[in-house]
C-alpha cells in the first residue's frame, strides 16, 4: 500500500508524465505503456495484462491485484517508488 501511495497518491486516473523514453505510467499503480525491443507491450496494448489506458484507469481493483500478484512473485523492484525508497514516508 505504501508502494501505491507513493506511485499515485491512491489515484486510480493517475497518468504519469512522460519518461525519458518517452511512455508514460496508468493508473493507481502505475503500469507502464512501454514496449520490449520487439514491439510486444510490457502491460498495456494487445496481448498485454491490460487492453488499453482504459481498463487500466477504469478498473484499479484489477489493478491492485495484478500489481499483488507480482509483488508476490518477487517483483516489487519493478516499482520506482520501491527502488528510490520513496515508499518509505507512508509506513
Amino acid at each position: 500500500l505504501a508502494v501505491i501511495k507513493a506511485e499515485s497518491r491512491m489515484n486510480p486516473s493517475r497518468v504519469s508524465p512522460p519518461n525519458k523514453n518517452g511512455t508514460r505510467d496508468w493508473g493507481i499503480c502505475q503500469f507502464n505503456d512501454g514496449k520490449n525491443s520487439k514491439g510486444v507491450p510490457f502491460w498495456i496494448g494487445q496481448g498485454a495484462t491490460f487492453k488499453d489506458t482504459y481498463e487500466v484507469v477504469n478498473n484499479p481493483e484489477k489493478c491492485v491485484r495484478i500489481m499483488a500478484r507480482e509483488v508476490k512473485r518477487g517483483k516489487i523492484t519493478w516499482w520506482a517508488a520501491y527502488n528510490n525508497q520513496s515508499y518509505k514516508q507512508y509506513l
